[in-house]
């Protein structure tokens, strides 16, 4: 423990508290250079005095004085004072009980018994409804990142798809659970395409037939001789016709369930890789609901669903309104197919 003295290192800490760890330091290489100069001038003094009284123990006439001895036992009886330094690092709790009953500390006055329930507690009621507020978002957030990992591993891989026995094929409020209603979205699926594991697939009633888009086959990296060529057509909703680069034959495994299908190789701008249109769903015996977000089908006699993206739907959407906005600025840049030889 640090020991009182009325000008040492204590008296400076209880008066003057050091505001960092250097500064403590600092005080404490001061306090120990003016001990040790303390010292040394006492030797010295104690080293001159023992000279001079044996000086003068030669002389008979000095010791007249009575008392050139006695100074000289007692010089030779002289102990330096050495102060007990307390460790820099002890803690503060430490150095508080053990000068907590000195009266070096001045608590604070309690508080009167009119204001004890007057305190300002604003600040931890706020502390306490952001923390509920912080967590309640998180759980959310939680929430939709289950979901859509959820959706993506069990239902849009093609591979694994939610099965049921002994149920009809129809659609009930169960197939809403999931579904962010009300919603305007397009069924988007994926699915396994020659191969490929191909996303943002929209499933497709009013389309006859169903289309495979030149960014997406160029990234498959199919052979160019599957192409056959197409003299036929396609005719929008609108009238206007285009004619497709060519026609090719793949095997599409959605659920399970494996289907050949001819697409139309269209070179021309789509958010969607492909579409699946009639000649797709007839042959799966599926009916897909856009109300829902499933297609549902039976397979092995068991009925499958196979969810939709709702998130790959929208961002399918926001890709088509931002290309509408950049159309009358910027040209299409369009990946063409190679024609076979």
């Amino acid at each position: 423990a640090i020991k009182w003295d009325k000008d040492g290192l204590y008296h400076s800490i209880v008066m003057d508290p050091p505001l960092t760890k250097n500064d403590l330091y600092l005080r404490a290489q001061k306090q120990i250079k003016w001990e040790e100069d303390e010292d040394n001038r006492k030797k010295r003094d104690y080293v001159a005095k023992d000279f001079s009284g044996s000086r003068n123990n030669k002389h008979p006439d000095n010791n007249k004085s009575g008392n050139g001895g006695d100074k000289t036992q007692q010089n030779r009886d002289f102990k330096p004072f050495v102060m007990e330094l307390t460790p820099l690092n002890t803690a503060y709790a430490v150095i508080y009980e053990h000068i907590k009953d000195k009266g070096l500390i001045t608590p604070p006055p309690p508080l009167k018994e009119s204001t004890k329930d007057t305190r300002d507690k604003s600040k931890r009621v706020s502390t306490l409804s952001r923390r509920q507020v912080k967590n309640a978002h998180r759980d959310k957030t939680k929430y939709l990142r289950e979901y859509y990992h959820v959706n993506q591993l069990n239902f849009l891989e093609g591979l694994k798809v939610i099965s049921y026995e002994d149920e009809p094929l129809c659609f009930t409020e169960k197939d809403l659970i999931g579904v962010f209603c009300p919603h305007n979205d397009a069924l988007v699926i994926t699915a396994w395409v020659a191969m490929w594991r191909v996303q943002r697939i929209m499933v497709d009633v009013g389309s006859s037939a169903s289309v495979l888009f030149s960014n997406c086959y160029s990234q498959m990296q199919l052979a160019g001789d599957l192409i056959i060529p197409e003299d036929n057509p396609v005719v929008g909703f609108d009238g206007t016709t285009a004619k497709a680069v060519g026609r090719i034959s793949v095997t599409i495994n959605a659920g399970h369930k494996v289907i050949d299908v001819d697409f139309l190789l269209m070179d021309c701008k789509s958010s969607y890789n492909a579409i699946l249109g009639r000649d797709w769903i007839l042959p799966m015996e599926a009916i897909p609901s856009s109300l829902h977000q499933c297609v549902k089908f039976p397979h092995q006699g068991r009925i499958c669903k196979i969810r939709s993206n709702q998130l790959s739907a929208h961002d399918c959407h926001e890709a088509v309104l931002n290309e509408y906005k950049n159309s009358e600025v910027q040209g299409n840049t369009i990946l063409a197919a190679a024609q076979p030889k």
